[in-house]
């Protein structure tokens, strides 16, 4: 989030890398990965894991429904056809 985060602000790779404590071509594969996705989207896949994490570690859910969901969830995002919204 932090590469995204940067690149939308026009920090250059050398200050991004520096930052981010990564090398350049790290930062340049980031921003080729994350390049399809608005920094709002990333939060709210951060905040889903988060929420999934919890599930599993709480014993609401278990580890491999937790990935399961997560992985159908955003796979389903990636074709347009959009879930019910975070956990």
């Amino acid at each position: 989030m932090n590469v995204k985060a940067m690149t939308n602000k026009g920090f250059g790779n050398k200050d991004i890398a520096s930052k981010a404590g990564c090398p350049e071509w790290a930062v340049r594969k980031y921003q080729a990965q994350c390049r399809a996705y608005s920094l709002d989207d990333l939060k709210r896949a951060v905040r889903d894991g988060v929420a999934y994490e919890e599930a599993v570690k709480t014993g609401r859910m278990n580890d491999q429904m937790a990935v399961e969901l997560f992985i159908v969830q955003y796979s389903a995002d990636m074709t347009g056809t959009h879930t019910t919204g975070s956990k």
